[in-house]
């Protein structure tokens, strides 16, 4: 079986501004403007975007963020969760804030500890 590799001459019009758009893509890609036209032809015809490839890349972008937010949020809540586990005196004597203070450390860490879980959970899809 022999394969027939024939070369098809494919012509159209296009307008003034239309050439100027194909001249300045042509600059970019380094290219002449024929070549430039079969490139965007062919990477239209393949689905290829480049809006498409912005969006998906400022979507990683908004992703990252929303990671570095849940963490900051996760800080947040355990440093508020272990504050609100013990309630400080005004008069309380110095052996007690020394104790409330170890006790606060303790339950700030299990906090932190329990929020980054729940952080790791949202990123792997597991909640």
């Amino acid at each position: 079986m022999t394969v027939n590799n024939k070369k098809h001459l494919i012509g159209f019009r296009i307008s003034d501004f239309e050439y100027e758009l194909l001249i300045d893509e042509a600059e970019k890609r380094k290219l002449s403007p024929g070549q430039s036209a079969r490139v965007v032809l062919f990477e239209s015809l393949s689905g290829y975007d480049e809006k498409q490839e912005s969006l998906l890349r400022r979507i990683d972008h908004l992703e990252e963020q929303l990671s570095e937010r849940l963490s900051l949020l996760v800080s947040l809540a355990s440093l508020g969760a272990a504050a609100g586990a013990l309630p400080f005196a005004a008069n309380a004597k110095e052996l007690e804030v020394e104790v409330n203070r170890e006790t606060l450390k303790k339950h700030f860490a299990t906090s932190r500890q329990l929020g980054n879980s729940l952080l790791e959970s949202i990123k792997t899809g597991k909640l």
